[in-house]
């Protein structure tokens, strides 16, 4: 495709004899003599190069080439001129035209000034289009992005590994920590029968229980109950009215316990029913149960008094709160225990928050329950609580009591922390094999590209 040149020059010799050397480097011409004739011609073609006079009689050279240049934006300017005028060759420069085409015009001259004239075109290209890049700097570029694209896969997949492995030793950690659970509430089971079966055989309790001597009883129960960390005592007659029920108040010091009797509100709970039943069968068991009653939640284990014929002459009742149950659980085992009745409603918890407030999770839904209660023992479900924005899982399964009955459902909740985020110091590892890994790449890079341009240079 050829250039196109517009040539002014002050008489048409000139201009014809430029226009044959401009031929010969395959340039389009137009032509004119006049100055006013120059705009129009720069306007309709567009031209690469404009041919003038140095010496044309323009009154302002400034304000004429900055006209120019904005008629045609990519014009270049070649000034001709036929004797040397430095202060005119000056204020040219000052205007960036710094190609002049000397006579007498040879077609040797007139290359020379075209070839000026393409590189300084070259040159200006950098800042006018994108900017050059360094040979060395394509060459290493692919080997950082690479790196930089390994380093970050590599990561990811650390980061989840790290994330699975945590969140599988999370879980088996929820587990064991319900396991421990489990045990605790099986051992407090225990030990409240084992302590009821001596309070019966003290010496003068069957004998005060068959007398229904509820001051000799209490004198003789008290400092027992007390020794023993006992929270409920509850003698009952066949009939299960209180005898004598001895209660520690709620907060207050080991040895503060409320007395009362004739009351009949146990009769139709399930452990002192089935204690009279067993006793009218001739068998001898201890029961246990939850119980919500109007002085709180607890469980309570029950066993008959017998007379020296074998006839029920009473029931005695040992009880724990849940409240002291969930705080003696997080004490012991460091697991957080929430209590659900058989509906799933929370009952008590120790769960507590960053603030150390205590906090009590959502209920189990209905089916969640269900699953719990049909399945057989040891069923457990894992679901996720979120309290006051703190996240934290929970481990729910049955509490079964001796003979194995289901009397409630415990919880064990730990913060998922440790699920979070990956720990400072894998973080640290993985940046450091990343940065490790991009300085690598680098130098190779570096290195490859000085190999490979080197040659290339000596050829340039």
């Amino acid at each position: 495709m050829k250039r196109q040149a517009v040539i002014w020059q002050q008489n048409s010799a000139e201009v014809t004899e430029i226009s044959e050397l401009l031929r010969l480097q395959a340039f389009d011409i137009q032509a004119t003599t006049d100055v006013l004739g120059v705009e129009p011609l720069l306007t309709l073609y567009q031209p690469d190069l404009l041919i003038f006079p140095l010496h044309a009689n323009v009154p302002d050279w400034g304000r004429w080439v900055e006209t120019v240049r904005r008629t045609s934006p990519n014009l270049q300017l070649l000034a001709t001129t036929d004797h040397a005028d430095p202060e005119r060759e000056r204020e040219l420069q000052q205007l960036g035209i710094t190609n002049l085409l000397r006579r007498p015009l040879t077609r040797a001259r007139m290359q020379d000034a075209i070839h000026a004239l393409e590189n300084d075109r070259r040159q200006a290209r950098p800042e006018k289009g994108r900017p050059w890049i360094p040979v060395r700097f394509k060459i290493t570029l692919p080997y950082l992005v690479l790196t930089i694209l390994f380093a970050a896969g590599f990561a990811f997949l650390l980061n989840q590994v790290v994330l699975a492995n945590s969140a599988a030793l999370f879980q088996e950690q929820l587990v064991v920590a319900g396991q421990q659970t489990v045990n605790w509430l099986a051992r407090e089971e225990s030990r409240l029968i084992n302590n009821e079966q001596r309070l019966i055989f003290t010496a003068g309790v069957r004998e005060g229980v068959a007398t229904r001597d509820t001051d000799g009883l209490r004198q003789l129960l008290l400092p027992l109950g007390v020794g023993n960390g006992e929270e409920a005592i509850e003698i009952l007659t066949p009939a299960g009215v209180s005898i004598l029920s001895l209660r520690r108040n709620p907060g207050a010091s080991i040895e503060q316990f409320t007395t009362s009797r004739d009351d009949d509100r146990m009769a139709n709970w399930f452990i002192v029913r089935a204690v009279i039943e067993d006793a009218q069968q001739n068998v001898q068991r201890y029961h246990a149960d939850v119980v919500t009653a109007p002085w709180g939640s607890y469980l309570y284990v029950a066993g008959p008094v017998l007379a020296d014929d074998g006839s029920l002459i009473g029931v005695l009742l040992l009880g724990k709160s849940l409240g002291s149950i969930a705080g003696q659980v997080r004490r012991e085992t460091f697991a957080p225990l929430t209590i659900y009745d058989l509906s799933g409603q929370p009952l008590v918890s120790s769960l507590q928050l960053a603030d150390n407030t205590t906090a009590v999770g959502p209920p189990l839904t209905a089916s969640e329950s269900e699953t719990l209660l049909a399945a057989a023992g040891g069923q457990t479900l894992i679901r996720t609580l979120m309290l006051d924005e703190a996240g934290f899982r929970e481990i729910v399964t049955t509490w079964q009591v001796a003979g194995g009955r289901t009397v409630a459902m415990a919880g064990i909740a730990q913060p998922q922390t440790t699920l979070a985020q990956t720990g400072q110091q894998t973080l640290r590892q993985v940046l450091a094999f990343a940065l490790i890994a991009v300085l690598i790449a680098g130098v190779v890079g570096i290195f490859l590209a000085r190999r490979i341009t080197e040659p290339l240079l000596e050829v340039v």
